[in-house]
């Protein structure tokens, strides 16, 4: 789990996640209609395009889309996503994303956070209660 300096091992039954993840800048999340449970991107017109402009803005490299109701649905690998766009034929945008592990409970131990990334390794995890908005 990525956060704030190394950790005791033997400390994580007792550190709370909301202690150690970073926080999220507000600039990394953005808001898609969705369909079904996917957002959906706009398309893009080229370089200069309004979405692809604000997400190359993020700080970060990932950016967290969430759907009109906050709720996040991917985490989005910003530098690919826009390399991509740019310079690739037959562009998805579903390749450069991840289904994130959130967690509702900040309070949640991080042993506890670290069992729910074993699900998938590459999914970023959020902490993600009202808010108090992080990320590991």
């Amino acid at each position: 789990m990525g956060g704030r300096g190394a950790v005791n091992f033997l400390d994580l039954d007792d550190r709370r996640v909301d202690e150690i993840a970073e926080p999220l800048a507000a600039s990394s999340v953005l808001a898609l209609p969705v369909e079904l449970d996917l957002p959906r991107f706009p398309p893009i017109s080229g370089a200069d395009d309004a979405f692809l402009q604000r997400l190359g803005s993020v700080a970060g490299r990932r950016a967290v889309v969430t759907d009109p109701d906050g709720v996040p649905r991917l985490a989005v690998e910003v530098d690919s996503f826009v390399r991509s766009v740019l310079y690739t034929e037959g562009f998805d945008p579903y390749a450069h994303c991840h289904r994130p592990v959130v967690l509702s409970n900040g309070g949640r131990s991080v042993a506890y956070a670290i069992r729910a990334m074993t699900r998938n390794a590459k999914a970023p995890t959020l902490c993600w209660s009202g808010a108090n908005r992080r990320r590991s």
